[in-house]
């Protein structure tokens, strides 16, 4: 039927999230999934994973990004680029890494 909503039992959620039965159960307890309830077997709609999978690709963007600046402006991440410029220039010297006296 157009429009119907598809239930899926605890293990067809897992396996399409890629989870065990166990971190879906979790989730449930948690109430991090909305889930319906008939009698006591426990049933997801497959358009509430489907969100979840999309909200959560979303965030991975944002923080991946946010990652990545976070990489570019990072004190350590400009020591290593200077050196390693240092080494291509003048690949006869050694170069220390910081305080600590260990050659990478």
């Amino acid at each position: 039927m157009p429009g119907e909503r598809r239930l899926l039992t605890v293990k067809e959620s897992a396996a399409l999230l890629c989870l065990s039965e166990h971190t879906i159960r979790q989730w449930i307890w948690q109430r991090r999934l909305p889930v319906v309830r008939l009698g006591r077997a426990v049933r997801l709609c497959r358009e509430d994973l489907e969100q979840l999978i999309e909200h959560n690709r979303e965030e991975a963007i944002v923080l991946m990004t946010r990652a990545l600046k976070q990489r570019r402006s990072s004190c350590w991440g400009q020591t290593v680029q200077a050196t390693v410029c240092r080494q291509a220039h003048d690949p006869g010297t050694k170069q220390s890494y910081g305080a600590s006296s260990h050659e990478w």
